[in-house]
């Protein structure tokens, strides 16, 4: 009898023992681990990498060189950093960082398992060379700037978005002018076209800042989302029974213009060097995992 109730009380201890295990583990997971919840739903979380895979496959077309995908890798690896390690929440959700993603499950299921494996290996492996790699200003988080391709220079930043921005200044890009729909000409018969709109204000890269709609002042980024220009680098020109919207670039021309770092690498520079040129001061750190 006596025999019975120790081999209990082991059992016991035993249990015990082993469930303190596992929940030291699963806290220790916790504490040391940021998540995302997708779509905001918290049941559905993913980590930093995961994360940054599905916006890569999201924000830069599969046949960009490897170096490019790297390059983008860096960038938005430091913008997810910033949105994570600023906030205290141990889950972040997804809105909060404001990144287009795609759910590699759906996207497995969409594409078949040979199909999807093609496409994005040259994603994972752009992740995994430039792990927990991210760009630091003075030793704090950044908020680096992309777009798809300049209007043939890029933008200063500190110029429009004020002294947190200054690592952005305006850089040639002249690639840009290659790119498919760099240049768009939109004609519009005036009668049709009956607003009066007047460019109050353009920085020195010919983006408008200022635009006078009928009267009504609005940005250059206002104007471009309102009438679904593809940049606010445009002119508008009126003849007697025409009224022409010139638009030059794609995006709106701050940071780091990805055709032009595609341009780049096919001439043989490196992911660091391709941030090095389009980014001042910027230092590349590796995150404590």
């Amino acid at each position: 009898m006596r025999k019975g109730v120790r081999l209990i009380a082991v059992a016991a201890l035993i249990i015990i023992i082993c469930y303190m295990v596992r929940t030291k583990d699963k806290t220790k997971s916790i504490k040391d681990e940021k998540y995302i919840a997708i779509n905001n739903d918290v049941e559905k979380l993913t980590d930093r990498e995961e994360y940054l895979c599905g916006v890569l496959v999201h924000e830069v077309p599969v046949q960009y060189s490897k170096e490019t995908i790297k390059t983008m890798a860096v960038i938005i690896r430091s913008y997810i950093a910033k949105k994570l390690y600023e906030n205290g929440d141990k889950v972040v959700l997804s809105d909060k960082i404001g990144l287009p993603y795609v759910d590699l499950e759906k996207l497995k299921e969409t594409l078949g398992e040979e199909n999807y494996a093609e496409n994005i290996e040259k994603y994972e492996e752009a992740v995994k060379d430039t792990t927990g790699e991210i760009l630091l200003y003075n030793g704090k988080y950044v908020t680096p700037l992309y777009h798809y391709a300049s209007a043939g220079n890029t933008r200063n930043a500190k110029e429009v978005l004020g002294e947190t921005y200054d690592y952005m200044s305006k850089k040639e890009s002249n690639y840009d002018i290659e790119y498919p729909g760099f240049l768009n000409v939109e004609d519009c018969l005036s009668n049709e076209f009956n607003k009066t709109v007047i460019v109050e204000q353009s920085d020195d890269s010919g983006y408008v800042l200022s635009v006078s709609v009928d009267g009504e002042i609005m940005t250059g980024e206002q104007y471009a989302k309102r009438y679904g220009l593809n940049s606010s680098c445009f002119t508008v020109q009126y003849s007697d029974d025409n009224v022409r919207i010139i638009t030059k670039g794609v995006g709106h021309g701050f940071g780091l213009s990805m055709y032009g770092a595609d341009k780049m690498s096919q001439k043989g520079a490196k992911y660091i060097d391709i941030l090095n040129y389009y980014y001042d001061n910027l230092k590349l750190v590796k995150l404590k995992e």
